[in-house]
C-alpha cells in the first residue's frame, strides 16, 4: 500500500466560453490503513475494532472471556499491535495471554504467568527494543509507587524504582517520541 504525499491535477473541459478548461491542483496525505488510528473495545472475551470510525466494528476478534483485562502492544516486536488478556491466577500471580498476528497471517499465542501481588501491570516499550514489556506498579511503604519492570521478557522484574504518588494513575507511552 502506497503512503506519503501524492500531488496532482484534474483537468476538464467545459461549456463556458470563458473557461474553457479547468485545472484543479490536488494535494494528499496519504497512509495504509494500517498506520491510522483504530478504535477498539473489549467486552467479555471480544475485541471489537472500528477502522473507519463509523461507530459499527469492522473486526471482532474472540480472545479471552469475561473478566479478563485486556492490554496491548507490540509483542511480537513486528510493528503490530497485538492483543492480550491478564486474568488473576491466585492472590499473588497472574496469567498473561498474547495474541499476535505475524505478517504471514499466522496467528501466534504465548502465555506467561508474572507474580504482581495487589498490583496493576502496565505495559510499555521500556527498553526502546521495539518489543513490549511489562512493568508491576505497587504501593511502597514511602507513599509513592514502586515500578518493577521485566525488562527482557522473563518473567522476573529486572529494574525497580519508585516514582508517583499512590493516589496518580500509572501510565506508559513513549513520551521522548522515540518509536
Amino acid at each position: 500500500t502506497a503512503m506519503g504525499q501524492f500531488i496532482g491535477a484534474v483537468e476538464m473541459e467545459t461549456n463556458d466560453a470563458w473557461t474553457p478548461r479547468a485545472r484543479i491542483e490536488v494535494a494528499v496525505e496519504a497512509a495504509p490503513l494500517t498506520l491510522v488510528p483504530v478504535f477498539g473495545v473489549f467486552r467479555d472475551g471480544h475485541w471489537r475494532l472500528d477502522y473507519n470510525r463509523d461507530g459499527r466494528p469492522d473486526r471482532t476478534v474472540q480472545f479471552g472471556e469475561a473478566g479478563d483485562e485486556p492490554c496491548v502492544g507490540d509483542f511480537a516486536g513486528n510493528g503490530s499491535v497485538d492483543l492480550g488478556v491478564v486474568r488473576r491466577i491466585d492472590e499473588k500471580s497472574v496469567s498473561v495471554r498474547i495474541r499476535s498476528e505475524l505478517p504471514n497471517g499466522e496467528v501466534q499465542e504465548l502465555t506467561r504467568s508474572l507474580e504482581i501481588g495487589d498490583g496493576r501491570l502496565v505495559v510499555g516499550d521500556f527498553n526502546g527494543d521495539g518489543l513490549s514489556d511489562f512493568a508491576c506498579v505497587t504501593a511502597s511503604p514511602s507513599g509513592l509507587y514502586k515500578w518493577q519492570v521485566d525488562i527482557d521478557g522473563d518473567g522476573s522484574w529486572d529494574e525497580s524504582f519508585e516514582f508517583g504518588l499512590q493516589t496518580d494513575t500509572p501510565l506508559s507511552c513513549d513520551w521522548l517520541n522515540t518509536g
